[in-house]
């Protein structure tokens, strides 16, 4: 039937007012942190393993199956572990001790655990590859699944390092999808309802999206969300890797 409109997805929780205790949070909420993630992640052997081949590479929420919405335009992170290496590098994240994960200056190591809907078996696999993939450029991952429930509690609490599973639009207009768009919305996984936007890139997203919803030309629609799924691919607040196809 074609790829689907939905894909996995993985993001780490970005609330300050959670997380500013926390001494990784100087490195993950870095743009470069995330890039680094995404070069690390062969999407190629990714739909091929965790989907069996029956799957697509993406780079952003709007899959090749959203064909009206789709832009096959936006920023895309290539396999490369050097460019990974590069990027957490230049945010001060090395291996300075050998023990194959990157570390700042005071020593605190990029390792999270990251948790996930037990019992869903491509959600298993899925983990496991970027598990493994992410090891490579010195990102530790440790894999934890909960029932479902436990996992819509923590996401709504903010309470954890990083979660992978799918999260599921109502429509494939971009306009009936605003709690996922905009930074006050309830479905804005990263940060939910924020009472303004926390950074300057979600702040244009906001607007952009808000003019999107208002106008009713539909050239001009596009031309919007083009730019909306650029902006939201060069920071990355949630990492895509693979779309499935439908049968």
């Amino acid at each position: 039937l074609g790829v689907g409109t939905d894909a996995d997805a993985f993001w780490f929780c970005l609330k300050p007012d959670v997380k500013q205790k926390d001494p990784r949070f100087a490195f993950v909420q870095r743009r470069e942190f995330r890039q680094a993630i995404s070069h690390a992640v062969d999407r190629e052997a990714f739909a091929r393993t965790v989907f069996l081949g029956e799957a697509v590479p993406v780079w952003g929420p709007i899959t090749p199956g959203n064909k009206l919405w789709f832009s096959p335009d936006v920023p895309r992170y290539l396999h490369d572990l050097a460019r990974a290496r590069e990027l957490l590098k230049g945010i001060g994240l090395e291996d300075r001790d050998g023990n194959g994960v990157v570390e700042d200056a005071a020593g605190t190591e990029a390792r999270f655990t990251v948790i996930t809907q037990r019992g869903i078996t491509y959600y298993e696999r899925g983990t496991q590859v970027l598990r493994e993939q992410a090891a490579l450029a010195g990102i530790a991952l440790d894999i934890v699944p909960l029932e479902i429930g436990a996992v819509i509690q923590r996401v709504e609490s903010c309470d954890y390092d990083a979660i992978y599973m799918r999260p599921l639009f109502t429509t494939i207009d971009p306009a009936g999808n605003l709690d996922y768009w905009l930074s006050s919305g309830s479905g804005h996984l990263w940060n939910m309802n924020q009472a303004a936007p926390a950074t300057a890139w979600e702040g244009e997203i906001d607007r952009l999206m808000q003019e999107q919803a208002r106008s009713v030309d539909a050239g001009r629609r596009e031309e919007i969300f083009e730019d909306v799924q650029r902006i939201f691919a060069e920071n990355v607040p949630v990492l895509y890797f693979a779309a499935p196809r439908l049968f």
